[in-house]
């Protein structure tokens, strides 16, 4: 038997291996691209989920900043109110020290007009003691 060298494939065997290789590689594209479809529907679940956490928390935020203006809102007009009513309050105590001292004044006077009553009355007292009393009546 002769020795023969290296033996190269033919054409036709190269073909063959040629297309097995693109069959495997055909079937593993398939299987990737049935993975990648599976791990697609994944994702999209899980971004479905964290849009409706998202929304909520936003929701929730946007309530939070709502509510927090409205009590700064609330809190500023309460003090206006309670300003306003100090304001007035300071008016009617003002009003009130006026009328005091007008009431002070009638006291006064109704004093002096007491005084003199007093005296009339002693006046008269002894007025009628002097006098002498009638006979029969």
């Amino acid at each position: 038997m002769p020795a023969r060298g290296p033996s190269t494939p033919t054409l036709d065997e190269r073909i063959d291996a040629l297309s097995d290789d693109v069959r495997d590689l055909t079937k593993g594209l398939g299987d990737l691209r049935t993975k990648f479809a599976g791990f697609r529907g994944e994702i999209c679940n899980e971004l479905r989920w964290i849009k409706r956490i998202g929304g909520a928390l936003a929701a929730l935020v946007l309530t939070v900043v709502i509510g927090s203006w409205q009590v700064t809102w609330d809190a500023a007009a309460a003090a206006t109110e309670v300003k306003q009513q100090g304001r007035r309050l300071d008016k009617v105590e003002e009003r009130l020290d006026k009328i005091q001292v007008q009431v002070d004044k009638v006291e006064k006077r109704l004093d002096n007009v007491e005084k003199r009553l007093d005296t009339m009355q002693h006046q008269l007292e002894v007025i009628i003691s002097r006098v002498p009393a009638k006979a029969g009546g």
